[in-house]
């Protein structure tokens, strides 16, 4: 890895470098390479903090820390996907409220039907009924004229 370099001498080695293209291009590689150096000398001298104060210790602080994150991290995922879960459930109770409204508008056509069918048959009930009821005046009139045929036929063979 590289130095850290005092930001005094940085800006020296800029100062003295020509102003070319090819130097910016260097320059801009030296300066983010330090960037990332600094950055992770900070980050590696936190963790090497955090280690001797912690884990060295055999302190239980970090186990809490890491089972504190875990949880918290899992509440949050949770939650979210509890929060998909009732959206997706709310929108699947909408799509059943209209299948049963439709269900509705279907049953009532088919008991309107219905309904029309049984006064039909109504009606045709009324009407055999009346027909029944005249039955045995059609077969006392049926009769008569059988009679008087009987009676046309014995009158033309006498004749």
């Amino acid at each position: 890895s590289l130095p850290t370099l005092h930001p005094c001498i940085s800006l020296s080695i800029h100062a003295n470098l020509k102003c070319t293209s090819h130097t910016y291009g260097i320059l801009d590689n030296l300066q983010s390479e330090l960037q990332e150096t600094e950055a992770m000398s900070f980050v590696h001298n936190a963790l090497r903090a955090y280690r001797d104060k912690y884990i060295v210790t055999g302190s239980a602080r970090p186990l809490i820390q890491v089972m504190s994150y875990v949880g918290f991290g899992m509440f949050f995922v949770e939650c979210v996907s509890h929060q998909m879960h009732t959206r997706a459930a709310k929108e699947h109770v909408k799509t059943l409220e209209g299948r049963v409204e439709e269900a509705k508008g279907e049953l009532q056509a088919h008991l309107a039907r219905i309904q029309d069918q049984q006064t039909s048959i109504q009606v045709a009930a009324s009407k055999l009924a009346n027909m029944e009821a005249l039955t045995p005046t059609f077969v006392s009139r049926v009769d008569d004229a059988q009679s008087k045929l009987d009676e046309h036929v014995k009158s033309l063979e006498h004749h």
